[in-house]
């Protein structure tokens, strides 16, 4: 596959940090196709917010590619997020004082998570092997185990990375189904019993209606 931008008129001065660094691996953008190889995003979820941008912490507003605005549904992707900063990042500047409530139904408990890391090393290797597009369930319960293992070897943990992967194995664990950039290999077609979002606190693992925050009046 190859990205050809030799149509595009001053390419360099657009994007001169990719010409800079395509130059530097011996392709001139300007000149010629550049070789495109597929990359890692394992991470579509967020920070739950409503449509203003308020979060479940009263104070704290959150937008762009950080947030889960659910407005990209489950294809949400890096590049939709540039759009997301520019629409949200102003509601959140304008929206009214308060905060997300959350459903007060019963939450299926999660285990605490490990205390210390895995080495960065290893929950990369475990996310480029089990955390893909196409996962499965028996992969998905082994980086788990692993995960929350904790180190073995008494190199330095990285307990966020650990943390992130953990949350993610644990959430397409429980979602049996194929869905936008999620595909169970065991589990390849859509549920409608699935057409929900995930949520996970303090309290536990929980699911909320795609619609569920997007009622809340504008601001006066």
């Amino acid at each position: 596959m190859y990205l050809d931008a030799t149509g595009v008129p001053d390419v360099e001065r657009r994007f001169p940090v990719t010409t800079a660094r395509c130059r530097a691996a011996g392709f001139d953008p300007a000149r010629e196709p550049v070789p495109v190889a597929p990359a890692a995003h394992y991470f579509t979820g967020g920070i739950l917010t409503d449509l203003w941008g308020r979060t479940t912490v009263d104070g704290l507003l959150a937008c762009g590619e950080v947030a889960c605005s659910g407005v990209h549904g489950a294809n949400r992707l890096a590049s939709n997020s540039l759009a997301e900063a520019l629409v949200f990042g102003r509601r959140a500047a304008v929206a009214p004082a308060g905060r997300v409530p959350l459903p007060g139904e019963d939450r299926e408990p999660d285990a605490d998570p490990p205390g210390v890391g895995l080495p960065l090393d290893e929950v990369r290797a475990l996310a480029d092997r089990y955390l893909g597009v196409v996962r499965s369930g028996e992969g998905l319960s082994r980086a788990l185990r692993r995960l929350g293992a904790g180190g073995r070897d008494g190199r330095a943990g990285a307990p966020g990375p650990t943390l992130v992967a953990r949350l993610v194995a644990r959430a397409a664990l429980r979602r049996e189904e194929s869905r936008g950039g999620h595909h169970r290999s065991e589990f390849p077609d859509q549920d409608p019993a699935w057409r929900v979002r995930q949520v996970v606190d303090r309290h536990g693992w929980s699911r909320l209606p795609v619609d569920a925050l997007h009622g809340a009046a504008r601001p006066s």
